[in-house]
């Protein structure tokens, strides 16, 4: 039971990750986020009614290139970790470590896309249980504003609650739409 417990965590972390580099790979990254603009550019020339990407998404910029975690040393994620980390998107967990077993959450996962998406966090008091004081706030609120994620009733986001892979899936999907994907 433990054992599966630790192998259904790790898939869940995985499944993040690999989330979180598709989106980075379809928006942010200049070098791979021209291929989806170019199409959707040549798509609302053939077709003006072709999804358009939302301007308030930027490709991403390196801004820690020798991002390094002192806990992900030949864990399988290794090398999306340090990617994102470059990027500045994930950030680990302070002391140098990273954590990469535990799972992510709401609030994790919306500071991921909204770095990803270069979108700027900005504060809207969104949700009553998302302080303006928390580390998190800002992305909360962002990823909110731009409709990327939703509350869980009663005006709550559950920001340290874990993200689930169909509320991950269904986040990324709204992300790619702001990309301008189908």
């Amino acid at each position: 039971n433990h054992l599966y417990k630790e192998v259904r965590d790790m898939k869940r972390g995985l499944s993040v990750l690999l989330i979180a580099a598709l989106l980075l790979g379809a928006c942010a990254v200049p070098a791979l986020a021209a291929a989806p603009t170019v199409r959707a550019d040549a798509a609302a020339a053939e077709n003006p009614t072709a999804p358009q990407a939302n301007s308030a998404v930027k490709p991403g910029t390196i801004v820690a290139p020798n991002a390094s975690f002192s806990d992900i040393s030949g864990h399988a994620n290794e090398t999306a970790i340090l990617s994102l980390a470059s990027y500045g998107i994930l950030n680990g967990m302070g002391g140098g470590l990273f954590r990469p077993d535990e799972n992510m959450t709401r609030a994790q996962f919306a500071k991921t896309l909204v770095c990803s998406l270069g979108l700027t966090p900005e504060y809207h008091s969104t949700f009553s249980d998302v302080p303006e004081s928390a580390w998190y706030a800002a992305y909360v609120d962002t990823a909110a504003a731009y409709g990327l994620v939703n509350g869980v009733g009663a005006g709550k986001f559950n920001p340290e609650g874990t993200i689930t892979r169909q509320d991950a899936a269904t986040t990324v999907a709204r992300a790619a739409k702001l990309c301008g994907l189908d």
